[in-house]
């Protein structure tokens, strides 16, 4: 009966470890087969998780910066790393801290508000306005741009002159002169910041342009006058907002500048 008893128990420890092979092999194909829910990393020797963030609509250093930063503070067990080319952001850091890495991206990273900026300018004449009853104030400019908030938009209107800034000897009786250009003429920058309550509107009015006087220092060069105004205000959108004034180069006439911010729908 003991060879019996042996055979018996011989066999019930083959099946086991049979059934065991089974079990892994089926918990291994299984597992291959489900996909991973996170990739692991190490903040010092504890392991943790890995995520990259990719912002849609901040595309400015200083507003990726800023995220970046936030990032960081609200998270400080965390490892957090940017790549701004690539307007992504890489945390290392546990479960819960990457969920609220992802609100936190959700909140920052929208889409930016579109405003149509327009600028007035008016002449004037010894402080008087030319007025046609019919007509309204006459020598009236306008001048519209589309800036997307936190960002910045310019235009310039004239033309580009040439000044010769030297000369070149060479083997030739005749002389190369090097020559640099010059824009003339008029030139706006905005930027604006902030929601409608409280809008904040950046802006560079630069006029210039050449005068009938040659420099005394080579009669080829010209002489250009150039005005600038520059100011940081606070307009309401919708209504139209004095900036100040600025002078005509080259004449007696200065401008009235007004600029009116209005929504992009």
């Amino acid at each position: 009966m003991q060879p019996i008893r042996d055979a018996v128990a011989v066999k019930s420890s083959a099946l086991v470890i049979i059934l065991t092979t089974l079990a892994l092999l089926t918990a291994a194909a299984h597992a291959q087969s489900e996909p991973a829910t996170g990739l692991a990393c190490l903040i010092g020797k504890t392991p943790a998780n890995y995520q990259t963030f990719y912002l849609t609509h901040t595309h400015e250093q200083n507003q990726f910066t800023e995220i970046q930063t936030i990032l960081r503070n609200m998270l400080p067990e965390s490892r957090v790393s940017g790549i701004s080319s690539q307007d992504a952001l890489a945390i290392c850091g546990s479960s819960a801290d990457l969920q609220l890495a992802q609100k936190i991206v959700a909140d920052f990273d929208r889409p930016h508000k579109t405003w149509r900026v327009t600028y007035s300018f008016t002449q004037a004449d010894n402080g008087r306005v030319p007025h046609i009853p019919a007509v309204g104030d006459v020598g009236t400019q306008h001048i519209s741009l589309i800036v997307a908030s936190g960002e910045r938009s310019d235009i310039k209107q004239g033309n580009r002159v040439p000044i010769v800034t030297g000369a070149t000897a060479s083997d030739t009786p005749q002389t190369t002169s090097q020559i640099q250009y010059v824009d003339v003429g008029l030139s706006v920058y905005a930027n604006i910041d902030g929601a409608a309550d409280n809008l904040q509107l950046h802006t560079k009015i630069e006029q210039s342009s050449i005068v009938d006087e040659k420099s005394g220092v080579s009669t080829q060069d010209p002489i250009i006058h150039q005005s600038v105004l520059e100011v940081t205000a606070k307009p309401t959108p919708g209504k139209p907002l004095v900036l100040g004034s600025i002078d005509v180069p080259g004449t007696t006439h200065h401008e009235e500048v007004e600029v009116t911010v209005e929504p992009v729908p």
